[in-house]
């Protein structure tokens, strides 16, 4: 009958290190593989909010504007500015208060690195204009699609959302330098009279790159 080895204090806790480590490695191989197969939260991001738009030409005069989910594309009017230097509005017909007026003075394009892309639109106190589904259904991260005569497509996130007095002429609206954004301003609040809002909403967007 043979005697069984008698074991030394270190290759008992030599065994005692082998038992540990062999189920923390079955634990952790599970776990890097998974790191390894995850996509990154921001490429996630990234690929919705560019899917169903695609960007191309370059720099373009927006001739038309949509808002997916709350505007089909609208066509935008080139024109210049009042006698007070604001960005005129679209005429008040019934299908001006569905357009849109891009400021041609300052004529910054859509895609432009640089600058604001100003355009505006009309609210109706009945709700029927425009710039009523902009104030119900556009909101910080939605998207503005500009497009350009020849096909060109830019497409854009929302970025901000402001309300200002009506009487403040808002500087950031009017910026030709800084980081390229469009804008789309659209009278708001309450209504005092025949055209006159007591606020304006503002939108800022930048190019989904």
């Amino acid at each position: 009958m043979r005697t069984a080895p008698t074991l030394t204090p270190a290759t008992r806790v030599l065994g005692l290190l082998v038992g540990l480590l062999v189920p923390l490695t079955a634990v952790l191989v599970p776990v890097q593989q998974a790191a390894a197969d995850a996509v990154p939260v921001a490429a996630q991001a990234t690929s919705a909010k560019k899917k169903g738009c695609t960007n191309s030409g370059r720099k373009f005069r927006p001739t038309s504007l949509g808002v997916p989910r709350v505007s089909k594309q609208r066509t935008v009017l080139a024109l210049g500015r009042d006698a007070q230097n604001v960005p005129q509005a679209p005429p008040l017909t019934d299908t001006g208060k569905r357009q849109f007026a891009w400021d041609a003075k300052d004529a910054i394009k859509a895609g432009a690195r640089h600058g604001v892309v100003k355009t505006n639109a009309h609210t109706y106190p009945d709700g029927s204009a425009i710039g009523n589904d902009l104030i119900n259904g556009l909101y910080v991260g939605g998207r503005i699609v500009a497009r350009g005569a020849k096909g060109q497509v830019r497409c854009y996130e929302v970025v901000d959302r402001v309300q200002i007095p009506a009487e403040k002429r808002f500087k950031r609206y009017y910026r030709t330098d800084g980081p390229g954004r469009l804008a789309i301003a659209v009278c708001s609040g309450v209504r005092r009279g025949a055209g006159d809002w007591s606020h304006r909403t503002i939108w800022f967007a930048k190019v989904i790159r």
